[in-house]
């Protein structure tokens, strides 16, 4: 009972130990970036998703084709931007944005920049929204000139800020929809003003997003969205190709962006690093314009990724770790290895899965409390139990194999150290005419023999779930049934075992006569009855036996042998544990020296 309070003491502090050092690494910079990773091995592992035909969205990329045949500077194409929203527009497109910080050019041409606002009216006239962007500097805002500004103000097209969202690592896995400004206004992000338009412009309501101002992007894989060059819109807008634009760009979410060269400052790190295109550097990266197009189609798909919430993710990670504590609890070492890895796997793979459902479940802390939490318990374990252990090895490794002494340590719990009262079946053996011998034969050799015929014997006798429990000179106790105590066979391996005996002897008697000794002949007796079995002897000195009836009935039994000319007898009451199994010889009951009833005894060979 102490040892078990003991244990179970220990077992409470290190649950709660793990619990502290798991919220502690979840905390810290090595445990975010791990998170980090699973988070976007996640999005490896669900696969891409496929296109949402109610969120049409066509990226017309500002890409290497379009720059190398254009010669102006990309600050001055106002005029150009201008006949392609005019484009759009006469085409029906259903909302665009334009992912450019367009400058005040008016010194350089001011007839590109009123171009430019003249389309803005123009769109506004035919319902086409078009969503400017600007930036925020800790300097302040980097926006279009004012005159753009407010031809694009007084037709009701917003401006919205398209900073991206980045991690600790620089990755772009979630982005601020709303922030406020300086004044005190809400102001929409580029994604968040795109969906609105959209949605308003054809009537579809969007789902609020549930992690409030912050949108988990929910990315579809890369490049999903129909790409198409900036140049060739511009040159079907240029010869009013409406058919060309029509069957493009009708009714559906325009991204004008940037895309560049890979290496530039709006290539940006996300979960898609696992599939998409490589940078000069050797990173994987993603467009910031179609970073944008996997926000707006999370905002109107609804089909958001929600996060835990702080106090639910601490409960997960707390269950886990319980969970592993109360496998490891009293199980051997390696059962509980074994189930706590597949508990860690069964998590894991409910994880992916509700990731693939649209919920975000943190995997690391669990994971890691987890390896602590079985780390440390086996380490309890071996610190509380290795002495016993070690004790308990040392006590049988003299009676017992191996095999058996496992046994022992794996149940310590059925052995009956202070005495238990239990059946057994008692082995004796012993040599005829051993003293005879030994007065014939040179000292050494009587040893010798002894040691080849006892070393024979003792491994029949364990190979068969027997334990030695004493030499008596040249003859040999064995007890079969203890310290295991729930063996119902131990009378049939008793048998056994007398049998592999005879067998061992066969073998060594031929090596004897080679050796020019003379063979050995043994008697071996065998009963089963009720023990007293445990620890017997003084302080200074203790054995683990057997004492009762049953141990002297089985040495009586031996000593008939001689006169019955058998070499395995067993009593009655014992044959009947294995007389369907077995076959014997009734030799009728035996007068036993010291008992005042006869015995009836089976020769068994």
């Amino acid at each position: 009972m102490q040892k078990h309070a003991i244990r179970l003491m220990a077992y409470a502090a290190i649950v709660l130990g793990s619990i502290l050092i798991t919220f502690f690494v979840q905390t810290s910079a090595f445990g975010g970036w791990i998170e980090q990773r699973t988070y976007d091995l996640r999005f490896k592992l669900r696969g891409p998703l496929p296109t949402l035909p109610d969120v049409p969205i066509t990226i017309l990329a500002i890409d290497e084709e379009t720059l190398a045949k254009t010669s102006e500077p990309l600050l001055l194409w106002h005029r150009h931007f201008a006949k392609v929203i005019d484009g759009l527009t006469q085409a029906g497109a259903g909302v665009i944005g334009v992912d450019f910080i367009l400058a005040d050019i008016t010194r350089f041409d001011p007839t590109g920049q009123q171009s430019l606002s003249e389309a803005l009216l123009k769109a506004g006239a035919r319902s086409v929204p078009v969503v400017l962007a600007y930036r925020v500097h800790q300097g302040g805002l980097e926006q279009p000139p004012e005159a753009v500004r407010l031809a694009a103000l007084a037709v009701d097209h917003p401006l919205a800020f398209i900073n991206l969202t980045t991690d600790s690592d620089d990755f772009v896995r979630r982005q601020e929809i709303e922030a406020w400004s300086s004044e005190g206004q809400k102001q929409p992000s580029f994604a968040l003003a795109i969906a609105d338009a959209f949605s308003t412009k054809y009537n579809q309501p969007r789902t609020a997003v549930p992690t409030g101002s912050t949108l988990l992007i929910n990315y579809r894989g890369p490049e999903h969205y129909e790409r198409i060059s900036f140049d060739k819109a511009l040159k079907a807008a240029e010869v009013d190709d409406q058919e060309y634009l029509k069957s493009h760009f009708a009714g559906r979410i325009v991204l004008i962006g940037y895309v560049g060269e890979r290496g530039d400052d709006d290539f940006h790190s996300t979960p898609q690093y696992y599939w998409s295109r490589r940078s000069s550097s050797g990173a994987l990266r993603t467009p910031g314009i179609e970073i944008h197009g996997h926000a707006v189609s999370t905002l109107l798909s609804g089909q958001y990724i929600q996060p835990l919430s702080p106090r639910l993710q601490r409960l997960v990670t707390c269950a886990l770790i319980g969970i592993i504590a109360l496998i490891c609890f009293g199980r051997e070492p390696m059962k509980a290895v074994a189930v706590s890895i597949a508990v860690v796997a069964v998590f894991i793979t409910a994880s992916i899965l509700a990731f693939n459902a649209g919920y975000a479940v943190m995997m690391f802390p669990p994971i890691f409390g987890s390896a602590l939490m079985l780390g440390l318990s086996q380490s309890t374990n071996f610190l509380l139990e290795g002495r016993e252990k070690r004790r308990l090895r040392q006590l049988f490794k003299r009676y017992v194999n191996d095999k058996v002494i496992e046994q022992i340590i794996a149940t310590p719990d059925k052995l009956a150290f202070q005495g238990r009262k239990c059946r057994i079946t008692v082995l004796f053996a012993d040599i005829h005419a051993f003293t005879t011998r030994s007065e014939s034969m040179p000292p050494e050799r009587v040893v010798r023999d002894l040691n080849q015929y006892l070393q024979s014997m003792v491994q029949a006798i364990e190979s068969n779930h027997g334990i030695i429990d004493k030499f008596i000179g040249d003859g040999i106790m064995a007890l079969f049934g203890v310290p295991v105590l729930n063996d119902p066979e131990h009378t049939l391996h008793a048998v056994q075992a007398a049998a592999a005996m005879m067998s061992a002897l066969e073998t060594l008697n031929r090596k004897l006569v080679q050796d020019g000794s003379q063979p050995i002949r043994i008697g071996i007796g065998i009963h089963s009855g009720e023990a007293v079995v445990g620890n017997i002897g003084a302080l200074a000195k203790m054995d683990y036996t057997a004492i009762g009836d049953v141990i002297n009935t089985a040495a009586r039994i031996e000593s008939l042998t001689r006169k019955i000319d058998a070499n395995v007898l067993i009593s009655s009451d014992a044959y009947t544990a294995v007389q369907g199994t077995i076959h014997g010889e009734d030799m009728g009951p035996q007068s036993l020296k010291g008992k005042d009833n006869l015995v009836g005894v089976h020769k068994i060979c």
